[in-house]
């Protein structure tokens, strides 16, 4: 079960108020006593994988940013992470895209703009979700696809793998 946004973010201020007064075992008992709690498996390793959502509509544009780790396959960070994010925003209406788009923003791995910016991954992806014609393009590197119109969670899985560069598969 993860924790709601507020009580993370809480926990995480009182954590870094205490690191200048606390010695480092008790904080990291403290984060150990968390993540027990709210019974947290916390990725280590893998690529860190960052995706920029690019949401438009003649009515509504927004940005939506994930930064996902703890896979050794980009294809399956971003099939178990994000596929499904992406699914809903270009298959739903504008106002039901806005909306998604809001409860997204309450859910981890999303990150904000200034967050995303600043760290570091291994590969940046970026999705253009066309809500109001239904459809996606990918982007990565130099390389991208074209229109997928109406796509199921397999096409957009098959338009992100295509833009991965060569070097960057398994």
């Amino acid at each position: 079960m993860e924790p709601p946004r507020d009580v993370l973010a809480q926990f995480l201020d009182e954590i870094h108020d205490d690191l200048g007064d606390t010695d480092i075992e008790t904080i990291q008992n403290r984060i150990e006593a968390f993540q027990n709690e709210y019974d947290l498996q916390i990725p280590e390793g893998g690529i860190a994988i960052g995706v920029h959502i690019d949401i438009w509509s003649y009515d509504y544009k927004d940005d939506i940013y994930f930064l996902v780790r703890g896979y050794d396959s980009i294809t399956t960070g971003f099939e178990e992470v994000v596929v499904d994010h992406v699914y809903s925003l270009v298959s739903a209406t504008t106002e039901g895209a806005a909306e998604r788009a809001s409860q997204m923003r309450d859910e981890p791995p999303t990150v904000t703009e200034e967050s995303y910016e600043s760290m570091e991954t291994d590969i940046d992806i970026q999705i253009h979700a066309d809500v109001y014609y239904h459809r996606i393009r990918a982007f990565c590197d130099e390389n991208q696809t074209g229109q997928v119109t109406q796509p199921s969670k397999s096409d957009i899985i098959e338009a992100v793998g295509s833009v991965i560069p060569d070097n960057e598969r398994p």
